[in-house]
């Protein structure tokens, strides 16, 4: 469902049907509270006009009087009226704030689950998928506040209708067209506002491109990260530069549409006029004539008045239309976000895997909107236990094959078959509790050094001595020791007491992270180019003494670096898509092939200097 085509009346279903099931006994609590609360109008209207008609008899009669009683009655029931509004207002309010912190709770749970609960990364890598997943998680109302505003203000307009029938029903009284009449004016209102609410909406959802691409150039000049090129460079007039003009061509669009409300408010306030024009021309001929009497006249000048805001929810209407506005982004979205992504078919257990080998057997495998396969027809054995470097030019497929490994993916053609059995036929939680992982982009968690540790099997990331082991072995306990509050010291300076690591310090920890988990029992271990930002001796030093740390666990490396990988069992060589050669550093150097070309290259580079080759 598109959002900009959303009629008012379906947006109106899908949010009070969408805050309704979020929670049914609070929500009906708040319906009784609405309903009591626009009755209780029309009362105070009726008790107001009987105390204007019981005034005169009572002073005549005297306090004493069964007259001044009566009056006393209703006054008090006029004021009893009045007092109970005031009470009920802001205990309504309060219910709107809890209910409405609910739904924006439910809200992102839903958002969280279409996002994380796929076991693939094909809808997080799929445009169409990702802009419908900021769509839904970009909108104002998402936040707390906006939220609590709109089931206000959804309540308010309940309580209008409310109270407007109660007033029609009393201005019936004096005439039946008379209510009828300012009715009609009312949804008149609504009718000719409503096209340009839509058009509003509609122009926000066309060009919010221009919304996100300003919020991200202000958001560059503010992330701490990107200060220091933005004051080497000197971007920040740049990025404020453009900000602006993104922001203003957005709120160009919004403003041509607000224009062009003109008319439709000129329309309104001219039938409006109109309407109520003729009912008080009416009630004041009558009243002159002596056909109405002060208490009838207090009761249909109320009513009147009271219609009048039947006209004027526009607000309400606004933040209903706000809030529909993403829900047709997010319905729909988990149904869609799990048909992309891989599907979790098997049930074998994968503990203690692979035993004998992992092998990939005619491979091919391309990304969704492109027509060059990244693999194409891949053959390669890794026995259980050795050791495997993954070499070859950036760009040709080797963090997508490691991607096929982990399962975020499944091969268009062939298979990956763990010990003989098919991936795809093993359960995938317990395939990937025998995978330990460092990726080049690993992640850097604003969280305790424990945490970030313990993350390698977040089921026993309590377990301190083991924690700690990991820490030792990746060569971590000494720097964590010397943090400030130890391991429970946050790795971020965006927090109080917080500190940050350096490249170096950052590679141990996540080291760490890995044998943590090969601790626990991971049997495939993978190092995906995470030393991309250290020279060649630092990134020879580290795989040496992974591979000394793992030795007889399977373990795959991934590097354009050929150095660093001279002591691994075997070197695989992926050239377009294909295995183009495979054996040991020795075997591959005696071949006239790709790989020694590669090798001295590089060489021939660090002996000029470029140490970084």
């Amino acid at each position: 469902m598109s959002t900009v085509t959303t009629p008012f009346p379906v947006a109106l279903r899908l949010l009070v049907g969408y805050v309704a099931s979020t929670d049914r006994l609070r929500f009906a609590g708040f319906v009784v509270l609405v309903v009591v609360e626009g009755l209780l109008g029309p009362v105070t209207i009726a008790a107001s006009g009987l105390a204007v008609a019981r005034a005169a008899p009572a002073f005549g009669a005297g306090l004493d009087s069964a007259a001044a009683a009566a009056l006393a009655a209703a006054v008090g029931l006029a004021g009893l009226a009045f007092a109970a509004g005031q009470l009920i207002t802001p205990l309504r309010d309060a219910v709107a704030t809890s209910l409405g912190s609910r739904v924006a709770q439910r809200m992102r749970e839903q958002l969280l689950s279409a996002t994380v609960g796929p076991p693939g990364l094909a809808h997080l890598e799929d445009p169409e998928t990702a802009e419908e997943i900021r769509r839904a998680g970009e909108y104002e109302w998402a936040d707390l506040a906006p939220l609590t505003t709109i089931v206000q203000q959804l309540g308010a307009a309940l309580k209008t209708v409310i109270s407007a029938a109660g007033a029609g029903v009393l201005l019936a009284g004096f005439a039946w067209w008379a209510p009828l009449l300012l009715i009609l004016a009312a949804v008149g209102t609504h009718v000719w506002m409503a096209g340009n609410e839509h058009e509003i909406v509609e122009q926000h959802e066309a060009h919010a491109g221009q919304q996100r691409r300003a919020d991200y150039f202000r958001d560059l000049a503010l992330d701490p990260p990107a200060a220091k090129e933005v004051r080497l460079f000197g971007l920040a007039g740049w990025l404020a530069g453009r900000a602006r003009r993104h922001r203003t061509a957005y709120l160009r669009h919004v403003w041509q549409a607000r224009r062009a409300n003109l008319r439709p408010v000129l329309l309104t306030l001219g039938t409006i006029a109109v309407a109520n024009g003729a009912v008080l021309a009416a009630l004041g001929a009558t009243a002159v004539s002596g056909g109405l009497g002060a208490a009838e006249l207090t009761v249909y000048v109320q009513a009147l008045i009271a219609l009048q805001s039947l006209g004027h929810p526009l607000l309400a209407t606004w933040w209903v239309r706000q809030g529909a506005a993403a829900l047709p982004h997010l319905v729909g979205l988990a149904e869609r976000t799990h048909r992309l992504s891989v599907r979790p078919r098997g049930s074998a257990p994968a503990i203690g895997m692979p035993r004998r080998e992992l092998r990939l057997s005619g491979v091919r495998f391309g990304y969704p909107g492109h027509d060059r396969p990244v693999l194409d027809g891949v053959e390669l054995a890794i026995p259980a236990g050795s050791s495997l470097a993954i070499v070859g030019r950036n760009g040709e497929g080797k963090t997508t094959l490691l991607k096929l490994l982990a399962r975020f993916y499944d091969p268009d053609e062939g298979a990956v078959r763990i010990d003989g059995t098919d991936l795809r036929d093993l359960d995938l939680a317990s395939w990937r509790a025998q995978l330990a992982v460092i990726f080049q982009d690993f992640i850097r968690y604003e969280l305790t050094a424990h945490q970030n540790v313990g993350f390698g099997r977040v089921e026993t990331a309590g377990d301190p001595e083991a924690v700690r082991r990991a820490a030792e072995r990746a060569g971590a306990l000494e720097l964590i020791k010397d943090l400030p509050d130890g391991w429970q010291t946050v790795l971020s300076r965006h927090y109080r007491g917080g500190v940050d690591l350096s490249g170096g310090q950052w590679q141990r920890i996540a080291l760490a992270r890995a044998l943590r988990a090969a601790d626990a029992g991971a049997r495939l271990l993978v190092l995906d180019e995470p030393t991309a930002a250290l020279d060649v001796r630092a990134e020879a030093a580290l795989f040496e003494r992974f591979l000394e740390l793992t030795a007889g666990t399977t373990t795959v490396l991934v590097t354009h670096r050929l150095s660093s990988v001279r002591h691994v069992d075997r070197i695989a060589v992926l050239d377009r898509g294909r295995i183009a050669q495979h054996g040991t550093h020795a075997e591959l150097m005696a071949t006239d092939g790709l790989y020694r070309r590669m090798y001295r290259l590089q060489a021939r580079r660090f002996d000029e200097g470029v140490h970084d080759a």
